[in-house]
């Protein structure tokens, strides 16, 4: 038996190389009032080894998170350069509360047109 503080949401993050960054996740709770605004995301892409690859956060900065009530948009210019599979774990921060709420592998796929 296997007992969480918070389980972790378990997905996938696919991009294409050369494209831009933009995946929109929308987060929900029992909580009708619930809002991830004034909080912050984190997520960090790790390869095999647990380098760190690139992060993403709310607290300013690119590649950024974009927090608007309770949807999160992964938004960055930079787009991935090539193919390749890491992992990542999301995080969210609301004052000293630290909980990991997703996690997954990061696919990056090839590009076919040009």
């Amino acid at each position: 038996m296997t007992i969480y503080n918070v389980k972790a949401a378990i997905f996938d993050l696919v991009f294409t190389v050369g494209d831009t960054i933009n995946i929109l996740m929308t987060f929900t709770d029992d909580d009708p009032a619930f809002t991830l605004v004034g909080k912050q995301l984190d997520i960090d892409v790790v390869d095999n080894s647990g380098n760190i690859i690139r992060s993403f956060t709310s607290a300013g900065g690119s590649p950024t998170i974009i927090i608007v009530d309770n949807t999160a948009r992964l938004y960055s210019l930079t787009p991935f350069s090539f193919v390749a599979k890491y992992k990542f774990d999301l995080q969210y921060m609301a004052g000293s509360e630290v909980n990991t709420i997703g996690k997954g592998n990061v696919i990056i796929q090839k590009q076919y047109t040009t």
